[in-house]
């Protein structure tokens, strides 16, 4: 069961980070021409917003699940809290990011480009920290 876990887990890894920085760069290039990206571009970055969001969720329940089996209890150290928490930012800035894409495909009003690229810096950031305190916590 750990191993498919495991398995699990970092396939979610590559594609949630795949679709995170292939988002990235997208919204970075249509930022840059000034236009509005063209139909299949917007669904193509709504699959890769969706594939991110989804992979990090499974991220969570397999995280949960090793660290369960492994540890017996979530009394792993302080870093692990800490990756905890840079996880927790990271769910909630692609479900905000996910939440504005969704209100906006119903007709509601566009997402605010400040907001988003805030929002993706943001979610970043928990990546980087959760990475750089998962070596820490499992080391």
């Amino acid at each position: 069961m750990f191993i498919t876990l495991k398995i699990i887990h970092l396939f979610c890894l590559f594609v949630g980070g795949a679709g995170s920085v292939g988002n990235a760069v997208l919204l970075k290039r249509v930022g840059a021409s000034g236009e509005s990206p063209a139909p299949w571009l917007r669904e193509a970055m709504g699959v890769l917003g969706n594939m991110s969001f989804w992979a990090i969720v499974l991220l969570w329940v397999t995280g949960l699940g090793m660290i369960s089996i492994t540890a017996g209890t979530l009394a792993v150290g302080w870093a692990f809290y800490v990756k905890l928490l840079a996880a927790t930012v990271v769910l909630g800035a692609s479900g905000f990011l996910k939440w504005l894409r969704g209100r906006a495909a119903t007709g509601g009003p566009a997402p605010d480009p400040g907001k988003v690229r805030l929002w993706s810096m943001v979610g970043m950031s928990g990546v980087t920290l959760a990475i750089v305190f998962a070596v820490i916590a499992f080391n």
